[in-house]
């Protein structure tokens, strides 16, 4: 079974589903930054659930071009990358139910096979066992979350949100991540010194159009 979370990166190759045969424990930290992911993302040529945030493994690779998957080393460079649509929208979630509706000390949920999934007793930010285990989030319930370009989250829906008494994410929309500019403008550049080669400018190309979560345009 495939838990729904499908269409948020611009459709076609931009994001990519994870396939869940029994229930896993998936985190949701960078192994590169240690931080939770802002874009969830993983290679093609990957064969586990683990992700990796989007824009700093492109930063990264940008200055040591290594461009392999930081869980299996398998190659990924930018147009091998697909933006995991689920995770994005369970991060989209938990940040909804925080404090301040744009960040979150979750670091793992669990998922079913069926696609629903809760926060991991203890990843809230409290220690384990201080609170009963969090409720499960159903599939159905999912569906209204609603993604954008390049793995942003446009739209939680209300009942999805547990915010605080008054907390202003309780009703506004959360954007998590802000329009995304192009690379050169992130400062993220591919070029050595001296004239650019025709490879160096096809993989600048595929930087800026992974960052804007669509596949580059046939050169």
């Amino acid at each position: 079974p495939r838990p729904p979370g499908g269409g948020g990166g611009g459709g076609g190759d931009d994001d990519d589903d994870i396939i869940v045969e029994d229930n896993a424990i998936l985190s949701l930290r960078c192994p590169i930054s240690g931080q939770i992911c802002a874009i969830p993302a993983r290679t093609k040529k990957c064969t586990s659930l683990a992700v990796f945030d989007l824009d700093t493994y492109l930063q990264l690779n940008a200055g040591v071009r290594k461009w392999t998957c930081p869980h299996c080393g398998a190659e990924g460079r930018p147009p091998d990358i697909v933006i995991d649509g689920f995770l994005t929208r369970v991060l989209g979630v938990l940040r909804a139910r925080s404090r301040d509706g744009k960040s979150t000390s979750v670091s793992r949920v669990e998922v079913e096979p069926s696609g629903r999934w809760r926060p991991l007793a203890g990843d809230d930010g409290g220690p384990p066992g201080a609170a009963p285990p969090a409720a499960w989030v159903e599939t159905e319930a999912m569906n209204g979350v609603v993604l954008g370009l390049g793995g942003s989250v446009l739209h939680v829906p209300p009942e999805l949100r547990v915010a605080e008494p008054g907390d202003a994410a309780a009703t506004a929309d959360v954007g998590v991540k802000p329009e995304l500019p192009d690379a050169a403008a992130e400062g993220v550049t591919l070029e050595a010194d001296g004239e650019e080669t025709d490879e160096e400018e096809e993989m600048r190309r595929a930087v800026a159009e992974a960052r804007r979560g669509r596949p580059p345009a046939p050169a």
